[in-house]
């Protein structure tokens, strides 16, 4: 409600009221806790995003958002409560599947009412430059008085749905100087001032010099 409240003072383009789900998106994007959970459908962000700050193991999680969709899909309907999206409302509304509107009101309804126990992609259907930038997509459970990971015990063929990959401490600048080299970084995932900033912090050429093998590459057109 404060974010609501006070967002005029930053910027003249507010969301709708009733869209909760562009509301929710632009406070995680800005660092305020929401239900909403981080994901990207790019491997060299969320490797970026995994050891950025790493000190010790960190780690890569993969969700099979084909096996989700069916399962969240079944889990709904064995509730009475119909579900014909293939992967996320934004999509559907997109399509002509359902309308603005409809779309709204069935995010209020399974996700703001902790009724349900079960996860689904959520992706606004305005997307801001950071949630271009980073291939992301969220993932919003149903019940927030249970982890993620308690959201996804209930469904059918939760065990095979996620992936963990364990990257070890010694990997990280050799994974920052490729990704680096990949134009992964703070100062293209936040493409403004504020990233670009922050990516000085994480990686700098002109303090981690490029090896001899990193020299410039000369394309010819």
């Amino acid at each position: 409600m404060q974010f609501k409240r006070r967002y005029h003072e930053f910027s003249d383009n507010s969301p709708a009221d009733d869209d909760d789900l562009r509301w929710f998106a632009l406070m995680q994007h800005h660092g305020t806790p929401t239900r909403l959970i981080d994901w990207t459908y790019s491997l060299l962000v969320a490797i970026y995003f995994a050891v950025e700050n790493a000190e010790t193991e960190s780690a890569v999680w993969e969700i099979n958002t084909d096996l989700l969709s069916k399962a969240s899909r079944e889990y709904l309907e064995s509730r009475d409560v119909p579900s014909r999206e293939e992967h996320d409302l934004s999509l559907a509304v997109h399509l002509g599947n359902v309308s603005p509107e409809d779309g709204r009101n069935r995010f209020r309804d399974w996700m703001l009412t902790n009724k349900f126990r079960f996860a689904k992609l959520a992706v606004p259907y305005i997307k801001d430059r950071r949630l271009t930038a980073q291939q992301g997509v969220f993932m919003a459970p149903g019940d927030v008085t249970a982890s993620f990971m308690g959201n996804l015990g209930d469904l059918p063929d939760a065990p095979r749905m996620v992936v963990k990959y364990v990257i070890r401490p010694r990997f990280r600048d050799e994974f920052l100087y490729q990704l680096y080299a990949a134009n992964v970084g703070r100062f293209s995932l936040f493409p403004d001032l504020d990233g670009f900033a922050a990516s000085l912090r994480v990686f700098d050429p002109a303090v981690w010099p490029l090896r001899a093998s990193d020299g410039p590459v000369y394309n010819e057109r």
